[in-house]
């Protein structure tokens, strides 16, 4: 195998080439998953991802945003955006979110588990979480409470019912 100096370098700029393209290709997937996700999620909440060399800002009406100035429900937002859209491209078998709503309204929760059910019913993925809010368990099939006695933690499975009565205490 004898290959000489500029074959290799020709052969590394042709990976190089390609890894480019993929990285590109992937970015504009999760770009258009991001939107569509933002969109079904916040539907007043106009944000872009912008590629610049290699980070990733965002923007908002063309201007540079520091995430640090969002809400907390903003930034959940734009999180959940990202990790729905990256699974969308390569989905894991199941997700596990602690208090995924904790900083989220009313309307909102009530659109995440309309977009949890739609991503369930299309894919064969299981979401395990956590919550203090009674519009998640909408979206839930199987329910479990955990108690909290002589220093040490129980879990018990419950009904949708039992856990509607937990959360209202």
């Amino acid at each position: 195998m004898d290959l000489s100096k500029s074959e290799i370098e020709s052969f590394l700029e042709e990976l190089d080439k390609k890894k480019e393209s993929v990285i590109e290709s992937t970015f504009k997937a999760i770009v258009e998953g991001f939107n569509y996700f933002i969109d079904k999620l916040s539907p007043k909440f106009k944000i872009d991802l912008v590629k610049e060399n290699e980070s990733v800002f965002i923007y908002n009406s063309g201007i540079k945003v520091n995430p640090s100035l969002f809400s907390g429900g903003q930034r959940t937002v734009i999180t959940l955006s990202l990790i729905f859209a990256i699974q969308r491209i390569d989905p894991a078998p199941f997700y596990l979110f602690d208090e995924i709503d904790a900083n989220l309204d009313y309307e909102s929760r009530l659109r995440l588990c309309d977009l949890i059910k739609n991503i369930i019913n299309n894919n064969s993925i299981q979401f395990i979480f956590t919550t203090f809010n009674k519009e998640l368990l909408e979206c839930g099939n199987e329910f479990f409470m955990v108690n909290f006695k002589d220093k040490r933690s129980f879990i018990k499975s419950c009904t949708k019912e039992e856990a509607n009565l937990l959360i209202r205490e």
